[in-house]
């Protein structure tokens, strides 16, 4: 499968842009005026925001699976990890 083009993406008002090392790629253009705008909002935070749940989701389940003292200073880190792929994903 083709990899999709890199993070972070976002949005002019028209077109959702990837921007890295200093190079734009268009990635879409939204073209229903009325759903433009929360369209793209969605997709760029969506994008923007998987690879940090993705990483905090599989450590969660490294945790979860792995016997042990839940009060062990490892599962601090990975609740600041959670909390902050959840804010990515919900601001």
């Amino acid at each position: 499968m083709t990899q999709h083009t890199p993070t972070p993406w976002s949005y002019d008002g028209r077109d959702i842009w990837a921007t890295n090392s200093g190079n734009a790629v268009n990635v879409a253009r939204l073209l229903t005026p009325k759903l433009a705008e929360a369209n793209a909002a969605f997709i760029v935070k969506a994008v923007n925001s998987h690879a940090a749940l993705v990483e905090a989701l599989k450590a969660a389940q490294s945790y979860i699976e792995t016997p042990g003292d839940l009060s062990r200073p490892e599962v601090t880190f990975l609740q600041e990890d959670i909390e902050i792929a959840l804010k990515l994903a919900t601001e």
